[in-house]
């Protein structure tokens, strides 16, 4: 067992059989802290509540704002990776 866990501090780090990003609140909280700096603090919290899929297969998680009912427009998106929490893409969709 030491053997195993100095090698996953030494070569790969600390690992957890959770990931980074072990739910969706962690997810959304990633995606705040990207979208806020570029889309504005009014902008992402006006298109609350948000959508969120996980797709166990590939381990993403896909987090989406939505609009009021009757208005139109675009909403922002996020892929976030479980495993080790990178951005995969991040996007406007209108």
């Amino acid at each position: 067992m030491s053997f195993l866990f100095n090698f996953l501090i030494k070569k790969k780090g600390i690992y957890s059989r959770k990931g980074v990003v072990p739910d969706k609140e962690t997810a959304i909280k990633i995606a705040e802290a990207v979208w806020i700096p570029m889309f504005g603090e009014e902008y992402v919290y006006f298109r609350k509540p948000y959508k969120f899929y996980y797709i166990p297969i590939l381990r993403y998680w896909i987090i989406s704002g939505t609009l009021p009912p009757n208005l139109f427009g675009g909403v922002q998106q996020i892929v976030i990776k479980k495993g080790n929490g990178k951005i995969l893409f991040i996007y406007y969709n209108a």
